[in-house]
């Protein structure tokens, strides 16, 4: 079996749990794998070389913008940009920018109703908004408690008690 997560996210539950010398770490993509990537992408996508986008474009384009090269250096962020890529044709000039067209992106192609992905984002606004602000910065960049969420997820939900 195994687990995976950002370091962050992986508790000392879960450290305890598994043995520390089996634990690894995954290093981030070279500029040759992520070249790789692309043209693999590019070639069991037809649809990108239908639209006229090449691995070229693609490339030219994240070298055009210093903050999208600190983004690719791992498979997940990678694929992102290759959608939103295949989407627009064009990439965010902001950081923040490109953030949003991942997460939109996502909540929208996930659920059916667009009033639905509405809600989860403003939830997850939400969230963030309240996490960040804690005075804290270990905890605000690791963790938040049960009621944080469920004090935030009742802001867009109604529901009758705590549990619901």
């Amino acid at each position: 079996m195994v687990v995976t997560g950002r370091p962050s996210g992986i508790d000392f539950q879960v450290r305890e749990k598994f043995n520390s010398e089996c634990q690894v770490t995954i290093n981030n993509l070279n500029i040759s794998q992520i070249n790789e990537f692309l043209t693999k992408w590019f070639a069991h996508i037809p649809a990108m070389s239908e639209k006229g986008l090449t691995v070229t474009d693609i490339e030219e384009e994240i070298q055009s913008h210093e903050h999208i090269m600190e983004l690719i250096e791992t498979p997940l962020m990678l694929t992102a940009i290759c959608v939103l890529y295949y989407n627009g044709g064009r990439m965010p000039d902001q950081r923040a920018e490109l953030y949003e067209k991942f997460i939109n992106n996502l909540l929208f192609k996930r659920f059916k109703r667009d009033e639905e992905a509405r809600n989860i984002r403003k939830f997850l606004m939400g969230l963030a908004s309240r996490v960040h602000s804690q005075s804290n910065s270990e905890e605000r960049n690791r963790y938040f408690g049960k009621s944080t969420g469920t004090e935030e997820l009742s802001k867009v939900y109604s529901c009758d008690g705590p549990e619901e």
